[in-house]
């Protein structure tokens, strides 16, 4: 999607375009990630106070924030949570900063396909495959009365004793 959005929309009003636009449901726990260029998050916009930020980290709020002031640049890059549970995310990048041409709500300019669902669909009947029909995950774990340390290839791993 190419999307053209005001800079003193509030991330607010951008995150319910996104959810009316994408036939989303409001999940709470949606964000933006602020990133840098490397793709790295440097800053969270939440939708509400959810407890996990630490004393030392400041909150940012959607309601709070107007895209403007942190969407300075082009190719400065965000990703929208759209679905918290599952960690999947829209990664949006900056296009263009037009100057001098307002406009009252965001507007799709140009879209192709569809936006994924918003929550998966659990498998039902799974296939068997290697990975299903192999050994019990018990027995695979750490620490197995059948493991002998003699058997450990410890220049395979670089030890040194």
């Amino acid at each position: 999607m190419e999307i053209l959005v005001d800079a003193d929309t509030t991330f607010q009003q951008f995150h319910e375009w996104l959810l009316e636009r994408c036939h989303y449901q409001d999940l709470r726990n949606h964000r933006f990630l602020l990133c840098d260029d490397e793709l790295r998050v440097e800053r969270q916009i939440c939708q509400t106070d959810d407890g996990t930020t630490s004393v030392d980290e400041d909150l940012y709020l959607m309601d709070d924030c107007v895209l403007g002031d942190y969407l300075e640049e082009e190719r400065q890059t965000m990703a929208y949570l759209f679905d918290p549970a599952g960690h999947r995310f829209f990664l949006m990048e900056v296009s263009e900063l037009i100057f001098g041409q307002p406009v009252d709500e965001p507007q799709l300019r140009r879209s192709h396909g569809k936006a994924p669902l918003q929550l998966l669909e659990p498998e039902e009947d799974a296939v068997d495959t290697p990975a299903t029909t192999g050994p019990a995950v018990d027995e695979l774990m750490y620490g197995d009365e059948d493991f002998a340390a003699d058997e450990l290839d410890a220049e395979g791993f670089e030890i040194d004793e």
